[in-house]
């Protein structure tokens, strides 16, 4: 695991494999992404119905004028059973960074800078490091 000064390089077709709801789903395929005007600072509120689409489109932008962008922050799912105090490992999911993972999956990028938590396994796959996806039910 690096730190966020030297993130981790992830293969963005993995992490899509895994995590891709149905509301970033919508946000890719939304076709004013080309037609708005970009968005460059982030907002918590007020947000207009526009708001996702234009900072795709600022990322966009970013990525094919050769900026690097921020790494995604990725996680795994957990919950703690209280009988038998067994922590459960679910998928790896964005935490932070829903925007610049769009961007990177609209720009054909293979791979893209990242914040690894969760599972030592999860991150060596999506790293490349190792072919097998290991599903945490067998965990």
């Amino acid at each position: 695991m690096k730190t966020l000064s030297h993130p981790d390089q992830i293969l963005t077709r993995r992490l899509r494999e895994v995590y891709w709801p149905a509301w970033v789903e919508a946000i890719a395929r939304d076709r004013r992404v080309d037609r708005v005007l970009p968005l460059a600072e982030y907002r918590s509120s007020p947000r207009d119905r526009f708001y996702d689409i234009k900072r795709v489109r600022f990322f966009v932008d970013q990525l094919r004028a050769g900026h690097a962008l921020d790494p995604v922050v990725i996680d795994n799912e957990s919950r703690q059973y209280r009988a038998g105090h067994r922590v459960y490992w679910g998928l790896p999911f964005v935490d932070d960074g829903h925007h610049r993972f769009i961007a990177h999956v609209l720009c054909g990028r293979d791979r893209m800078p990242a914040s690894l938590s969760g599972l030592v396994v999860h991150h060596e796959w999506l790293r490349g490091d190792r072919d097998d996806f290991v599903d945490p039910d067998t965990l």
